[in-house]
């Protein structure tokens, strides 16, 4: 079976190397998550890439913030995962004072006639 891409976070395998990813579907799910997670200015050589789900947890939440956090996982999966397209974004907010949210995140890949849902606990 070949590999596309190491899965994160890395982990030895008992056959002599890194856990590896093997479909498409996967190492796209890995991708879009990485964006998702990534600060701005946190990747080398790419200042911009990003969302930064995090900075907005300790902010304060307002019916505002539900939006500019749509609209800068839009903007960042349009730059850069073209191939992805998004779907309805759900937050749980319920918990947004003790510094904690879920989003769900409904998705599709039409060249793989993929649809799924990311589910991020923050």
């Amino acid at each position: 079976m070949s590999s596309i891409a190491v899965k994160l976070p890395l982990r030895y395998n008992s056959q002599g190397g890194y856990q590896m990813i093997s479909s498409l579907a996967a190492a796209a799910q890995q991708n879009l998550k990485m964006l998702l997670l990534t600060l701005p200015g946190e990747r080398v050589m790419i200042p911009n890439y990003g969302v930064g789900l995090k900075r907005y947890l300790f902010q304060n939440f307002h019916s505002g913030v539900e939006s500019d956090i749509s609209a800068k996982i839009h903007q960042q999966v349009r730059i850069y995962m073209p191939y992805i397209r998004v779907g309805n974004i759900f937050f749980d907010t319920s918990n947004a004072d003790s510094g904690h949210m879920q989003i769900s995140l409904q998705y599709s890949i039409p060249r793989l006639g993929l649809s799924s849902t990311m589910n991020l606990a923050l």
